[in-house]
C-alpha cells in the first residue's frame, strides 16, 4: 500500500506523516517540489515502491501549487499525470487531506522552513486542494481526511489521529487483500 499525505502548507502532515510511517514501519519518502519533471517522477515512485508514506506527492501538488504560483505547464506537461492516475486507482493508494484552519496555517506559518508559500496566497491553496477533494473523491483511490485545527504535537488528540490514519491504512490494506483473494479464485 501506498499513503499520501496532502494538504496545505502547516496543516500538520509532515509531523503526521512521520509518525504513522514509524508506527506502520513503512518507509517515509518526502517529495521535493523544486524536482524538474514531475509526472516521470510520481510514475517511477509508484512504479518501484510499496509500503510508503509519502509526504507530498506530485500529483495533485504540482497542479495546485503551479496554479497559484503561476508556472506555466504544456498542455503535454499535464496529460503525462494521466499515466499517474491510472496507477494510483490501479494500486492500493490511500490518499490522507490533512487540513487545518486559515487562521491556524497563518500562526504555523510563521515556523515554516521555506517561504514558497506566503500566507497571503493560503486562500487559494485552501480552495484548490478542496477542489481537488471534491475530484479525487471520484476517483477509484481510497482517501480519508484529517483536521489538524486545535491540536498540539505529541498530545491525546494528536494520538488519536495517528490512530485514525493507522486504522485507515489497515483497513485499506484489508479489503485491497480480499479483492486480490476473490481475483485468485
Amino acid at each position: 500500500m501506498n499513503v499520501i499525505f496532502v494538504g496545505p502548507d502547516g496543516s500538520g502532515k509532515t509531523t503526521l506523516a512521520k509518525k504513522v510511517a514509524e508506527r506502520m514501519g513503512f518507509n517515509y519518502h518526502k517529495c521535493d517540489y523544486r524536482q524538474e519533471d514531475k509526472p516521470a517522477l510520481a510514475k517511477q515512485l509508484l512504479d518501484d515502491q510499496i509500503n510508503v508514506i509519502y509526504d507530498r506527492f506530485y500529483w495533485p501538488d504540482d497542479a495546485l501549487y503551479c496554479n497559484v504560483k503561476k508556472i506555466e505547464q504544456s498542455t503535454e506537461y499535464w496529460a503525462r499525470y494521466d499515466d499517474v492516475i491510472n496507477a494510483l486507482q490501479r494500486l492500493n493508494t490511500l490518499y490522507i487531506f490533512v487540513t487545518c484552519s486559515k487562521d491556524e496555517l497563518i500562526v504555523r506559518s510563521k515556523v515554516w522552513a521555506d517561504d514558497y508559500i506566503k500566507t497571503e496566497q493560503l486562500d487559494a491553496i485552501i480552495e484548490n486542494y478542496n477542489n481537488w477533494w471534491r475530484y479525487v473523491e471520484q476517483l477509484h483511490i481510497s482517501t480519508c481526511k484529517m483536521d489538524t485545527t486545535g491540536v498540539k504535537p505529541d498530545s491525546p488528540e494528536f494520538d488519536s489521529l495517528i490512530e485514525g490514519c493507522c486504522q485507515a491504512i489497515t483497513a485499506g490494506q484489508e479489503v485491497y487483500a480480499r479483492i486480490n483473494n476473490k481475483e485468485e479464485e
